[in-house]
C-alpha cells in the first residue's frame, strides 16, 4: 500500500503517479482500491493530480526516455520554494513566527539567485556578464563576433539578445533567422531560446528560423538537443520532448501541432539566405511569407480563410534578392491568388474554387 503523503504539490505529484502505476497493475487488491478510492476523496487537487498523470503517462507512452529532457520533471526553484512555505505554515500557527519563517526562506533563496544578475566584473571571483542586443534591417544580412569567439550571422530583419557568464551562454532568437558557428566550450553550453524551444550545442553550427507558425533548427555540424513543451491536444503538458539532431537534419516546432519528426537536408541548404538563397524543405505558406516579408518594405496582406491549406508542405528554393518572382510562383505550388496594392504592397488570398453548374 502506498504511504500517506503530504499536501505539498511535489508530495500529491508523487502519490499521483505512484497510484497511477499502482492501479494499472494486474493484481491490485481490494484494499488498495479503497485506499485509492480514500485519496482521491481527501482533496481535489489529489484527482486534478491523478488525472494528469495518466493523461501524460498516455500521451508518453510511445516515446523513449531518450526523448524526454531528463530536467523537466524536477520541480524548479518557484515550485520547491512555494512547497517550501506551505510546510512551514503548516507546522507553525503563529502569524508572527510564520512572517519571520517566510522573510528567512525568501532571503535563503533569493540570495543564491542575486549572483544571476551581478554584470560587475569581480577580481575575487564574481560571475561576469555580458548583455547585448543585435538586430538587423529588412533585406540585411550582418555576421557579429560574440565574446567567446562564437559568431552569430543574422537574417534579414532578425534580432537576437545575446547573454553570456562564466557559467552560461544564452541567446534568445527575438524574430527572424540566425545561423550560430559556436566555439566549443564544454563547461559552458550554448542555448538558443525562440519562442518556447530551445536549441542547446557545445560546439556546432546550427541555423535557428521562426517565421510565421513555425520555429525551425537545422544542423550543419557537430551535435544540438532541441526541446520544446509536448502538447496533449493543443494544450501544454508541463513536460518537454527531446530530439537531438545531427548534421544534416532539421526539426520544425509548429505552432498548435507541437514538436515534428526530424527529417533529413541537405547540409548546404543550411543558412543558404547567407548566400541569398531562400531553401524550403517541408515549410508552411505562413513561413514563406513571414520571410518574405523580412525581404521587402511594402507590407504583405493575408486575408482569407487558410484552413484548408493546414498541413501543406512546400519544397523549394528562392532568390531573395527577387521577391517579386517568388510570390507570383505561390500560385503555381499553392491554390492563392496574389493581387499587388498601390505602393508596392502585395495581398495573398485563397484562390476562388470554381463554380458548380
Amino acid at each position: 500500500m502506498i504511504a500517506a503523503e503530504s499536501g505539498s504539490k511535489d508530495a500529491i505529484r508523487s502519490a499521483a503517479h505512484a497510484w497511477r502505476e499502482r492501479t494499472s497493475a494486474a493484481d491490485l487488491s481490494q484494499a488498495d482500491q479503497a485506499a485509492f478510492e480514500a485519496w482521491l476523496a481527501e482533496d481535489l487537487e489529489h484527482e486534478k493530480a491523478y488525472d494528469r498523470a495518466v493523461t501524460v503517462w498516455d500521451a508518453l507512452d510511445h516515446l523513449g526516455a531518450e526523448d524526454l529532457d531528463e530536467d523537466v520533471l524536477a520541480p524548479g526553484r518557484t515550485e520547491r520554494l512555494a512547497g517550501f512555505l506551505g510546510e512551514l505554515q503548516g507546522l507553525f500557527g503563529n502569524r508572527a513566527v510564520q512572517a519571520g519563517l517566510v522573510t528567512a526562506a525568501l532571503l535563503a533563496f533569493a540570495v543564491p539567485m542575486l549572483g544571476l544578475f551581478s554584470a560587475t566584473p569581480d577580481s575575487a571571483g564574481t560571475e561576469r556578464a555580458y548583455v547585448a542586443d543585435y538586430q538587423t534591417g529588412v533585406g540585411e544580412v550582418r555576421m557579429v563576433e560574440l565574446p567567446d569567439g562564437s559568431f552569430a550571422t543574422l537574417g534579414a530583419a532578425s534580432q537576437i539578445e545575446v547573454q553570456f557568464s562564466d557559467a552560461r551562454r544564452t541567446l534568445v532568437l527575438k524574430s527572424g533567422a540566425a545561423l550560430f558557428d559556436v566555439a566549443p566550450d564544454k563547461d559552458r553550453p550554448f542555448a538558443v531560446s525562440a519562442g518556447d524551444l530551445t536549441a542547446t550545442a557545445l560546439g556546432t553550427i546550427f541555423d535557428v528560423r521562426a517565421n510565421g507558425d513555425a520555429i525551425r533548427v537545422a544542423v550543419a555540424e557537430g551535435t544540438v538537443a532541441v526541446t520544446y513543451p509536448l502538447l496533449i491536444g493543443d494544450t501544454e503538458s508541463g513536460t518537454d520532448i527531446k530530439q537531438t539532431l545531427v548534421a544534416g537534419q532539421q526539426v520544425a516546432a509548429l505552432d498548435g501541432r507541437g514538436l515534428q519528426d526530424m527529417s533529413t537536408i541537405a547540409i548546404d541548404s543550411v543558412g543558404a539566405w547567407r548566400d541569398g538563397r531562400l531553401v524550403y524543405d517541408g515549410a508552411s505558406l505562413a513561413e514563406l511569407i513571414a520571410d518574405a516579408q523580412r525581404h521587402m518594405e511594402a507590407p504583405i496582406d493575408v486575408s482569407g480563410d487558410f484552413s484548408k491549406m493546414v498541413g501543406k508542405q512546400i519544397s523549394a528554393s528562392f532568390d531573395a534578392a527577387d521577391i517579386d518572382g517568388m510570390l507570383a510562383t505561390l500560385p503555381d505550388i499553392l491554390p492563392v491568388r496574389i493581387e499587388r496594392l498601390e505602393g508596392g504592397g502585395v495581398r495573398i488570398k485563397p484562390a476562388l474554387s470554381e463554380a458548380r453548374p
